[in-house]
């Protein structure tokens, strides 16, 4: 997923509205909780040094944002994840979060296999 120039949302293999993509980011933002780790140690520790998902963001100001979310935490439920712009720092998230993003891009695919 990228933002253009004038804010609408593109995807890509699959052609998602913008509408669409930032209602579900509404909705799934609201759900977003996480931890930061207290003594991190090397990103491979965590899955991240070759992460399972790279989500990259464009923003407004043409920056880019990029995160990493890596492998479960050994308790489950969570996910570690990691931002671009505090390398040194790694977090933990709700796997829920990823189960959502997994379950839309999956709808938007059988939707678009039908038109």
């Amino acid at each position: 997923l990228t933002k253009d120039e004038n804010g609408v949302w593109r995807s890509s293999p699959v052609d998602i509205g913008s509408e669409t993509i930032n209602d579900f980011v509404a909705k799934t933002s609201k759900r977003f909780v996480f931890f930061k780790v207290a003594s991190p140690g090397s990103l491979s520790e965590y899955g991240l040094e070759n992460p399972r998902i790279i989500a990259k963001f464009y923003l407004d100001d043409d920056t880019t944002r990029m995160i990493k979310i890596g492998n479960e935490i050994p308790t489950g439920n969570y996910v570690y994840m990691n931002v671009d712009v505090m390398p040194d720092e790694i977090f933990y998230v709700t796997l829920g979060i990823i189960n959502d993003f997994a379950e839309f891009v999956k709808q938007q695919i059988e939707n678009n296999e039908g038109t």
